[in-house]
């Protein structure tokens, strides 16, 4: 009789090099920090047979993919999106501007756009585009008085009805 194990395959790649530039819906958030790091997460299912001692074969079942950087800029907007909070949490008013500390109930799909120094080349810029991405995980900052403040932030990419979850372009400095 056969028996069907799965096992996890990650893969993590610094797809950016220090810092850059990141917009999200054509919004600029301002500046990451670090690097961008890409996630892989591959689940594959084993099979075994009690003929032969170990896998016989193996199959994809499900691929996900995660970047996480720092925003440099940790400003109203930039909170309500690395804490997950929906986009409408920031109220402006004539003198000031609030953020609502109220969690949504739904999960808002975003264009996130990257733009540094190609992970592999100090000679070309990358574009890195995901064309739908969500936030993920969890977010937390230390406020320390004259301290550099960042926010970690984490998205989970989604395909798009073509099956692509976005592109990576390079191209040469001149």
């Amino acid at each position: 009789m056969p028996n069907v194990n799965s096992g996890l395959t990650v893969t993590s790649t610094a797809i950016l090099q220090g810092g850059g530039d990141i917009t999200m819906d054509g919004v600029t958030l301002g500046a990451y920090q670090g690097g961008v790091v890409m996630t892989f997460a591959q689940d594959t299912v084993f099979i075994d047979s009690d003929h032969v001692m170990g896998h016989i074969d193996a199959e994809k079942m499900n691929t996900t993919l995660q970047v996480s950087t720092e925003l440099e800029q940790v400003t109203l907007e930039n909170l309500a999106i690395g804490w997950g909070l929906h986009s409408s949490s920031v109220l402006s008013g004539t003198s000031s501007k609030t953020l609502d500390l109220v969690p949504g109930t739904s999960l808002e799909k975003a264009q996130l756009v990257f733009l540094g120094m190609s992970g592999t080349s100090r000679t070309q810029n990358r574009t890195f585009t995901l064309y739908d991405v969500i936030r993920v995980g969890s977010s937390g900052s230390t406020f320390y008085r004259g301290t550099k403040l960042v926010l970690p932030v984490t998205f989970e990419a989604l395909m798009n009805s073509s099956g692509s979850y976005g592109t990576i372009v390079d191209t040469t400095i001149s």
